[in-house]
């Protein structure tokens, strides 16, 4: 499986079409939270699943373990980390729980994340510290406007300073809320110097930035596959320094207990591993497109021209970050004040909703420096028809020149509205 040769269409409609399965007439401007899986590698997947169910002891015996190990060694070879140090997870948020889950922290040991931290793995952060009598959790601000790296770098290195008990840092690659690239492998440095274990939540990474494990070595760094890496959904890796083999354990214990480190993540009971066993042809199609060169200067193309257009019709800004900081497939740009949406997190995705139900518009809206903001994320299926409707539809609405839809303020729309999450 995985071995034809593909004959790809050029990106864009074309390739939307003929590639991708995301339903006709919607605006799909949010490829980050989810990801969507190309129908080739979704139709290898179905043969695998198949496989699987002709003679599920054969596939559970003989072949799932070594299809298992393709897939962990492609993503190994993908981010320049030894086989031995990586096991695939369901995502990253089980990569971040695997790793606070398995540590005792001792009493005054603290956890240290920020404001701009995915809210699931802050609550993993306070459940940590629940779970420990006596650990603490700090949770640190992110200063902007950030002129360079050197500032975030800064804030961390005095924040070290003044809490000599920091025991692990949580550390966003590419942050989820404002897509800003960190400079982890400064970070990672500075942790070190400070006797703090590092741990790297690269959710929106893998696929999206380049990814040196052997040059930036983290302690730990996990990094889903399915948004940014065409997997199945479910499917992520975790990378443990070797040092750290012996203690860390995954979420479900089973026959490998104590024994082998990656055979442990394997045998996790009867379970359904064909996300995991495409990493393999997810990884050829994305090498196929042309790889992170062609497949991020598309989408950072597509994004520089409509985020220019945004500012412009809409008399905003983009979040006051430097460029190099900017990631390459997301960006976040200030709305314009609009009389219908108040300045919270509840209307933001009341908003989200109302674009959604009224408008088939998914894009991604956070409450961020005392604003709304929205953050695109484009593939390789985007193109720039698709943002007009989006961009027309705000600068009116932001103008009074039309409601967004016909619902009263005080309404609940049905969707987001009532979720207490905000996907990646």
């Amino acid at each position: 499986m995985g071995s034809e040769e593909m004959t790809l269409p050029p990106f864009g409609q074309e390739m939307r079409e003929k590639e991708f399965c995301m339903r006709k007439g919607s605006m799909f401007l949010n490829h980050g939270s989810f990801g969507t899986v190309p129908k080739r590698v979704k139709d290898i997947q179905k043969r695998y699943i198949d496989k699987m169910d002709d003679h599920p002891d054969d596939w559970f015996r003989r072949n799932n373990l070594g299809k298992w190990k393709e897939g962990r060694d492609a993503i190994a070879a993908f981010v320049n980390a030894d086989s031995e140090d990586v096991v695939l997870v369901q995502n990253a948020t089980t990569g971040v729980n695997t790793v606070l889950k398995s540590i005792n922290f001792k009493e005054n040991d603290a956890i240290l994340a920020t404001d701009n931290t995915y809210p699931a793995i802050q609550f993993t952060c306070e459940h940590a510290k629940a779970a420990n009598s006596g650990s603490q959790y700090y949770k640190m601000d992110i200063n902007y406007p950030i002129i360079s790296e050197d500032d975030v770098v800064e804030q961390y290195r005095q924040f070290l300073s003044s809490h000599p008990h920091v025991r692990l840092a949580v550390i966003d690659h590419i942050t989820s809320s404002t897509a800003v690239v960190m400079p982890i492998k400064k970070i990672i440095k500075l942790c070190r110097e400070h006797d703090v274990m590092s741990m790297i939540d690269g959710a929106h990474a893998p696929g999206q930035v380049p990814i040196d494990l052997k040059d930036l070595d983290p302690d730990f760094y996990t990094g889903n596959l399915h948004k940014w890496a065409y997997t199945p959904r479910g499917c992520a890796l975790l990378y443990v320094r070797r040092e750290h083999h012996a203690w860390i354990r995954p979420l479900v214990t089973s026959w490998y207990y104590l024994k082998e480190f990656t055979m442990e993540f394997f045998m996790q009971g009867t379970r359904d591993d064909c996300a995991y066993v495409t990493v393999t042809d997810a990884l050829k199609f994305y090498e196929d497109l042309g790889g992170m060169t062609a497949i991020t200067g598309y989408n950072s193309s597509l994004l520089d021209l409509v985020t220019d257009r945004m500012v412009t019709e809409w008399g905003t800004g983009k979040l006051p970050i430097p460029r190099d900081m900017e990631a390459p497939c997301m960006k976040m740009i200030r709305l314009p004040h609009m009389d219908l949406y108040d300045v919270t997190t509840a209307e933001a995705y009341r908003l989200m909703d109302d674009l959604f139900y009224e408008h088939d518009i998914q894009v991604q809206i956070f409450c961020v420096l005392d604003n709304l903001y929205v953050r695109l994320s484009a593939n390789v299926y985007n193109h720039t028809e698709e943002y007009s409707l989006f961009i027309n539809l705000i600068r009116d609405v932001s103008l009074n020149k039309r409601p967004m839809c016909l619902k009263r303020k005080s309404e609940k729309s049905p969707g987001n509205s009532d979720m207490p999450f905000s996907e990646k």
